[in-house]
């Protein structure tokens, strides 16, 4: 997940610190997900970084897809006390 991967274009290298980054740019994965939960398109997201291609932003949600499959969630469960 953290290193090269087999998707056709956008691969998600790490961005050198260890969070997965849109190949030959310095934006992570987090950064394309926050601007989408804030409601940006995926057409402005394209317009705001001319060298981005639609597969680069279809990546970033196949990652995170990807990483939250591997989480295991645990319920908090507070006791009433």
């Amino acid at each position: 997940l953290y290193g090269e991967c087999d998707l056709p274009a956008g691969c998600i290298p790490t961005d050198g610190v260890g969070k997965p980054a849109i190949r030959g740019t310095r934006l992570t994965v987090e950064f394309m997900l926050g601007l989408l939960a804030h409601g940006a398109t995926r057409e402005e997201i394209l317009k705001e970084h001319p060298g981005l291609s639609s597969e680069d932003v279809l990546a970033c949600l196949l990652v995170a897809s990807q990483a939250s499959e591997s989480e295991v969630s645990v319920p908090l469960v507070v006791e009433p006390g």
